[in-house]
Parts: structure tokens; C-alpha cells; sequence
């Protein structure tokens, strides 16, 4: 009886005995189609920056806004919806009609991904998904426009409509290296991925 007592406390031991606690999962945007640096929310915030995926200030996920008269879609008279919207140049909500509308919140602490005022991403405040996306923090809506691959270009509405009528897109592009800025109003467009972009 000793024996097999032993022998049952020496299989069961190491499974106790030095086993890390399962993590939490993690919701990553990243750059490359998912393979490149993540959405970082910089020492948990306010500033997001890009950094490796895996840590626990990746965890930021793509949320439906409800931002054009009930819709989460691009809406644009042309393709038969009652309003343009949410583009100033009404040409883009033609060429994006159908397209989602999200923003990027950050499941630690619930706030979404915004603009200052020099285009970097930080956190703010979400709009309400349900009610027109009321109350978001400038920059938080987006557009996604499938790249490829599985990925996502996201066309930021702020920085875009900041433009006026006068067909100029701004981009979420990857700052390019850990600890540089996400930028939201960039020319060049970074083809987005990864599990927080999961369902679109």
C-alpha cells in the first residue's frame, strides 16, 4: 500500500508543484496580417504604441459601432441606403458601402483606442455601439477594408473626415517598431490581423 501511495504522489507532484496558472486570453491587433507588432496599450495606458504580441496590454479587440442611423455598415445613398454616412466625402461612403464600422477597445480597462492631437493613438472614451456611437473620443471609429489574407485595413473616420471633401484617407498604420506610436492618420496603410479582428 506504501508503494502504491509513493508512486501515485510521485506522478500527481509535478502536475501540482511548479504548474503556472493558466493565463487569461488575450485579444491581439497586430500589423503583417496578424504576424507583425501588436496594439499595445503602453504601460496600461493612456498611450498606445506597438509592441511584441503576447503581453497582457495587447488584449484589445474589434467592436461593431452602430454609427450610421442604427448600422454598424458603411451606408451610402448611391448603393440605396437613406444616408451617406460616415465619411464628409460621400465618395468614400460609396466605395466602402457595406464595410464595418468599429472601434478598438481594450478589454483591461474597457476604453477604446482614440486619436491626439498629433494622430497618435491613445485611450479615451468608447461610443455607445448601440445609439449612434455617441460619446466617443475623436478617433475611435473606423472603417475596416478587407487587404488580403485574412486582414484589414482600417480607415479612421476622424482623421479622414478632418480632410473635408477632398478624397484624402487617413490610415491606423503600425508605428513600425515597439514603443513607437500607433499613428492614425497615416497615408501608407498597415494590413491588419490577428484574434481581436476575429468574425469580420
Amino acid at each position: 500500500m506504501r508503494k502504491l501511495l509513493f508512486v501515485a504522489a510521485a506522478l500527481i507532484l509535478p502536475l501540482l508543484v511548479g504548474v503556472p496558472a493558466a493565463q487569461a486570453q488575450i485579444s491581439q491587433v497586430c500589423g503583417n496580417t496578424g504576424t507583425g507588432y501588436c496594439i499595445n496599450a503602453w504601460n496600461g495606458g493612456p498611450s498606445v504604441k506597438m509592441y511584441y504580441g503576447g503581453y497582457s496590454n495587447d488584449n484589445f479587440a474589434a467592436t461593431p459601432v452602430f454609427a450610421c442611423s442604427g448600422h454598424d455598415i458603411v451606408q451610402s445613398v448611391a448603393a440605396g441606403n437613406s444616408t451617406n454616412c460616415p465619411f464628409t466625402d460621400v465618395h468614400f461612403d460609396d466605395i466602402y458601402h457595406g464595410d464595418y464600422i468599429v472601434e478598438f477597445v481594450y478589454n483591461n480597462n474597457g476604453k477604446c483606442v482614440g486619436t491626439d492631437s498629433s494622430s497618435n493613438g491613445t485611450l479615451g472614451a468608447c461610443g455607445d455601439i448601440d445609439i449612434n456611437g455617441n460619446g466617443a473620443a475623436n478617433g475611435a471609429f473606423n472603417v475596416l477594408v478587407n487587404c488580403g489574407g485574412g486582414g484589414w485595413n482600417v480607415i479612421n473616420r476622424y482623421w479622414t473626415n478632418s480632410y473635408g471633401p477632398n478624397g484624402i484617407l487617413a490610415y491606423a498604420a503600425s508605428g513600425g517598431n515597439p514603443g513607437l506610436p500607433l499613428i492614425l492618420n497615416s497615408r501608407g496603410a498597415t494590413c491588419w490581423g490577428g484574434s481581436g479582428l476575429a468574425g469580420f
